[in-house]
């Protein structure tokens, strides 16, 4: 996805949604479940009636947060619920591989956080982590690469 017209229309909202539920998360562990769902008709509407895209799109494009989901219930929430929402609305604005690389870049940024952390003696083995602010940092990231991306035009 390159820096121009309607990426930016996507990735500002995903950004906002990011960081209102980042800060919620890193405030009392819980997202703001009404600001996400709204989000998530908005961006429906947008990609079906805008955009000109298929509802099976905006399926496909949910489905890491659907993972994160399932995992959530397998695991008896020790992945968020939250999480795996705020990943299915991200999916739903940027698209299935966006959603995906920003939960394992995510994915990725938390465990060396964990890693430094334990080397250090800063926290247990056992610590556990809100993953949204390492969800928006992986977000981040991608956007950086696609804006790398289209001012190199590569």
């Amino acid at each position: 996805m390159s820096m121009k017209g309607e990426s930016w229309l996507v990735m500002v909202p995903s950004l906002l949604l990011l960081g209102i539920n980042t800060r919620q998360d890193l405030k009392c562990r819980e997202i703001c479940l009404l600001t996400t769902m709204g989000m998530g008709v908005i961006g429906m509407l947008l990609q079906t009636v805008c955009w000109n895209k298929s509802i099976s799109w905006c399926l496909e494009a949910a489905l890491p947060g659907l993972f994160l989901l399932f995992t959530s219930v397998l695991s008896g929430q020790k992945v968020g619920m939250g999480d795996g929402l705020s990943v299915l609305v991200l999916g739903i604005w940027s698209g299935m591989g966006a959603a995906a690389i920003a939960m394992m870049a995510g994915l990725f940024y938390i465990c060396i956080w964990n890693l430094i952390a334990v080397r250090r003696e800063m926290a247990d083995k056992g610590q556990e982590y809100p993953f949204l602010p390492f969800l928006t940092v992986g977000y981040l990231s991608w956007c950086a690469a696609c804006l790398l991306l289209s001012v190199t035009h590569v």
